[in-house]
């Protein structure tokens, strides 16, 4: 991974933390919540400032501190922090403890002197965040790029030039039309399934097309799998699906590997890009598509998504603003029912777990995703900012979720979990959080490495 790639890694791991605390900042400061510390990243803090009303200010690094003494500062003042270990941040607020072990006075302005709504809300407000996040990007690129309807299929490695961009790197190297995909790094073009793999570990990956007229033209990719979409041609083939995306519309309708397109909508399809261009025009609509399976015709009904267009030569249909907000709402949704029947599937098996991407899958996507561009990364941010809002959400005793069930507990009982037994519950929660984060880590490592 390059430098650009870690920022990029880094600049949405910032944003999505950012945004996520700031919802828990800004309604505890509504609910009367004293906030000791907002902090971006965790360890000790490269840069800190704090206010005191009236009086100045107090500015902190690693090595040197500025402005008011400690003493100048009575405990209703926020501390704003940026720390040294660029991963994930946190809101402290007076009265709370992750682990349920502090001891609180029982001062109005502790987090745990609030009625339980205002808890609730205060809670509740970091995954809201993360879903108006989700929406706000979505909805500026609905506007910038435009939408599009996909299915979630892939097509077969059978690929050939149909067209070379003039003044592209593919003219210049004498790329013909008609010449066909062979070989990635001298392994026959088999299979899909192992490409973008491929790929991804070569830093520059060698091609080999095959010409009309019989020769072998090796080409060295520049970056890696974004070079493929900026090499200046427009890759062909039939219409033979080469691979089917668990939980997408076309998976739902029961589209398999090796199904061939004969028609869409009673409109017959000769090309890949012919199906793809009518499938894109039918966004959110119920479309019939005919397929060839076994020397069996089969029709199946899909309802392609509604996407984005970002790497749509021609681009999606352009929304203007109230269409775009409604639409993002929806995709919003659908993102995170997605994710439910993930977890769904994972649980009874239907699909396999190297599916779960960590940190280290995370780190490898964003980087990819900066390289095709600024669209494409968005798109990533928003996505992960959904996933973000939901999984915080899910009952773990460390996460959001969690701690909306003690609340819920006590809003129902009447009486509160003791602070020991919050933080017996809390611990067992983090060690299973942890033991996952090993888990998919070392899944991340297998399919990197």
């Amino acid at each position: 991974m390059n430098i650009q790639g870690t920022f990029a890694f880094i600049l949405a791991l910032s944003v999505l933390v950012f945004v996520h605390e700031l919802g828990h900042f800004l309604v505890a400061k509504w609910a009367g919540v004293r906030v000791e510390t907002f902090s971006l990243f965790f360890g000790r803090p490269l840069f800190s400032v704090r206010r005191a009303k009236g009086k100045g200010w107090q500015f902190r690094s690693l090595f040197w501190k500025w402005g008011l003494p400690d003493d100048a500062f009575t405990g209703d003042e926020t501390e704003y922090a940026v720390r040294w270990i660029p991963f994930g941040g946190y809101v402290k607020m007076s009265g709370q403890s992750d682990f349920g072990d502090a001891e609180d006075s029982g001062a109005p302005w502790e987090f745990t002197s609030k009625p339980v709504g205002a808890r609730a809300a205060v809670i509740f407000a970091g995954p809201l965040m993360n879903f108006i996040l989700a929406v706000i990007v979505f909805t500026w690129l609905n506007m910038t790029y435009g939408v599009v309807g996909r299915i979630g299929i892939t097509p077969a490695p059978h690929m050939w030039v149909s067209a070379v961009k003039p003044g592209s790197r593919a003219d210049s190297l004498g790329v013909p039309v008609g010449a066909r995909w062979v070989s990635l790094n001298d392994s026959p073009l088999t299979s899909w399934k192992n490409v973008a793999q491929l790929l991804e570990k070569s830093t520059r990956p060698v091609i080999a097309l095959q010409t009309p007229a019989g020769d072998t033209l090796r080409v060295s990719m520049q970056k890696n799998l974004a070079d493929l979409h900026d090499f200046g041609v427009e890759w062909e083939n039939g219409a033979v699906v080469g691979g089917v995306v668990p939980i997408e519309p076309a998976n739902e309708a029961g589209m398999r590997e090796g199904d061939t397109v004969r028609a869409v909508n009673g409109q017959p399809v000769a090309s890949w890009a012919e199906m793809s261009r009518t499938i894109r025009r039918n966004a959110g609509r119920e479309t019939i598509i005919e397929v060839k399976r076994d020397a069996v015709t089969t029709v199946l009904t899909v309802t392609p998504s509604v996407d984005i267009g970002v790497d749509i030569p021609e681009g999606g249909v352009r929304l203007s603003f109230v269409p775009a907000v409604r639409t993002a709402f929806v995709q919003t949704w659908v993102v995170t029912v997605k994710i439910v029947k993930f977890i769904e599937r994972l649980v009874t098996r239907a699909i396999s777990p190297t599916y779960i991407a960590g940190p280290l899958g995370i780190f490898q996507m964003t980087g990819i995703a900066a390289q095709q561009g600024l669209g494409t990364y968005l798109m990533l941010v928003g996505t992960l900012s959904a996933n973000l809002g939901f999984i915080n959400l899910l009952p773990l005793a460390v996460l959001d979720g969690g701690l909306l069930v003690f609340l819920a507990f006590e809003a129902i009982t009447k009486r509160r979990p003791s602070a020991k037994q919050q933080g017996y519950i809390q611990r067992i929660g983090m060690a299973l959080l942890i033991a996952l984060m090993i888990l998919v880590t070392i899944m991340d490592i297998q399919r990197i490495f």
